[in-house]
């Protein structure tokens, strides 16, 4: 039986190089981070948002805030996972303006649930971590990983090898992220 299927915004990074929230940014009218659950939410039962303690973002019924501060997107994983340990989650970056309900689609489309994951690949064929589908299977690689010092989930991935499935973007601007005020701004972003 397939796993159900949970959304979760990871908004939880501390954004140094933009110098604020990234998942504030305003694309397409609203704060990226919400506009990216809306993309989500018709291909996931729920969405939720994975922050630190100390921010504030979308509803807060929909919040899963880390359990300790400055563990990664590993760590905003593994607080998903312990939540909603029976689901896949398909994590997202906050900061990928280019991600639109076609790549949304297409990697849903991909998903395998006999493998680990499922999860874009950049043009250099690395594993984008912020835009996947992690199986529930997959998250005792993760938690080992973790408690062996490991904070990276592409690292990960990398490393599980076919036990992971890769999907090429039809478009690679698809995975440009913004994490500059001048990334933000080539993409559209408004204050």
């Amino acid at each position: 039986m397939t796993p159900p299927l949970f959304g979760l915004v990871m908004a939880g990074g501390r954004s140094r190089r933009m110098g604020h929230d990234k998942a504030t940014l305003r694309y397409r009218g609203m704060p990226h981070a919400e506009w990216t659950a809306q993309l989500l939410a018709p291909y996931c039962e729920r969405v939720f948002f994975s922050c630190r303690a100390d921010q504030t973002i979308g509803d807060p019924h929909l919040v899963i805030r880390d359990r300790e501060a400055d563990q990664g997107p590993m760590g905003g994983l593994l607080a998903a996972h312990e939540a909603h340990p029976n689901v896949a989650w398909f994590a997202v970056a906050c900061d990928l303006p280019n991600l639109d309900d076609a790549g949304v689609r297409a990697l849903t489309a991909a998903r395998s649930p006999d493998h680990l994951a499922t999860m874009y690949v950049s043009l250099e064929e690395q594993p984008e971590p912020l835009c996947a589908v992690y199986e529930p299977t997959i998250f005792a690689e993760l938690i080992a990983a973790f408690a062996a010092g490991q904070r990276c989930p592409r690292r990960v991935l990398a490393n599980l090898g076919d036990r992971v499935r890769g999907v090429t973007p039809t478009d690679p601007r698809l995975l440009d992220n913004a994490n500059t005020p001048q990334d933000a701004a080539r993409h559209g972003s408004a204050p």
